[in-house]
């Protein structure tokens, strides 16, 4: 009778043992996921923040460039903006292209739809910094 209930207390603990290590193995495992997971948003939140300082970079670079001169001289019309525009983004997807590898841009669906609201967005700033 002694065995037997030395046995069954054996079996429970072992039984709890490999319980518990199977617990803290899995939590140790989601917490590792958890923590990969928060380096790759990082990683993405980082390139998305460097691809919108490009982007403005662009534009200002294009304006001082090439707008406030055309502006100046008063033969700035809409062919002109358009071309701007465009030059603009040429640059943009030149820079991305030398940081294509090293970058989650790809991950983007409509990255071009985007680039166009950032190009312009900062237009909408510069211009407001330019009249205040």
């Amino acid at each position: 009778m002694n065995s037997l209930i030395s046995l069954f207390s054996f079996f429970i603990l072992a039984s709890s043992i490999v319980v518990t290590l199977f617990f803290t193995i899995r939590l140790i495992d989601v917490i590792r996921r958890n923590i990969n997971s928060d380096l790759k948003n990082n990683e993405f939140q980082k390139n998305f923040v460097q691809l919108d300082e490009i982007i403005e970079s662009n534009v200002i670079a294009t304006n001082q460039s090439l707008v406030n001169i055309l502006k100046e001289s008063n033969t700035f019309c809409q062919l002109d903006k358009e071309e701007a525009f465009e030059s603009c983004k040429e640059k943009i997807y030149k820079m991305l292209k030398e940081n294509a590898g090293r970058s989650s841009y790809r991950y983007l669906v409509n990255l071009d739809e985007w680039i166009n609201g950032r190009i312009e967005y900062y237009v909408r700033a510069n211009k407001k910094n330019i009249s205040n």
